[in-house]
């Protein structure tokens, strides 16, 4: 009885496997571009702007440039030497003190900019007006934290693609967030 109870069991698993593995290269299958090139189907009736997703991400990393570059350019620095600086260990407030920057200064200039980006996504809609007020409740202090201490090293399953947990997940999120504000 078990051997026929495991041995069903067994088809089971490999049939839902197989049906599974086709239904998915199905979906897979299904993201096909349309004429425009910039509309791509998944599943039955939902459509992703693949040109508009792009375009952000474009503008997201150009503006990410861009801080480094106000953080470099605050420090005395290029951003290839505080990249290296910071990956070596170093963290901002040591690299601001090294070239005689007082560190309040570098957390002003990270936390206009993170400002700058909250009242853009409530201006935008992505951001309620409460959900902003979170976000920048105690925005000084955890920047002047991470300007001093520099960002905890990141374990297995976490940072892109795994958990970045806790509240403030926003404010340190990014890669080179040290340098990018």
């Amino acid at each position: 009885m078990n051997k026929i109870r495991t041995t069903a069991i067994t088809a089971a698993i490999a049939g839902g496997s197989i049906l599974g593995l086709v239904g998915v290269t199905g979906i897979a299958d299904a993201a096909v571009s349309t004429d425009d090139a910039s509309v791509a189907a998944v599943g039955d009736d939902v459509e992703v702007d693949n040109t508009d997703r792009a375009e952000r991400r474009a503008l997201r990393q150009e503006a990410r440039q861009e801080k480094r570059q106000e953080i470099a350019d605050l420090l005395g620095v290029s951003v290839e030497e505080l990249a290296e600086q910071i990956g070596e260990g170093a963290t901002l407030a040591d690299v601001a003190e090294a070239n005689g920057v007082e560190v309040s200064a570098v957390v002003d200039l990270i936390v206009e900019n993170k400002t700058e980006r909250i009242d853009a996504a409530v201006e935008s809609g992505r951001l309620t007006a409460e959900e902003a007020a979170e976000k920048t409740a105690d925005l000084e202090e955890r920047v002047q934290t991470r300007v001093e201490e520099g960002r905890a090293d990141r374990g297995d399953g976490e940072g892109r693609g795994g958990e970045r947990g806790g509240a403030d997940a926003d404010a340190d999120g990014e890669a080179d967030a040290d340098a990018e504000g």
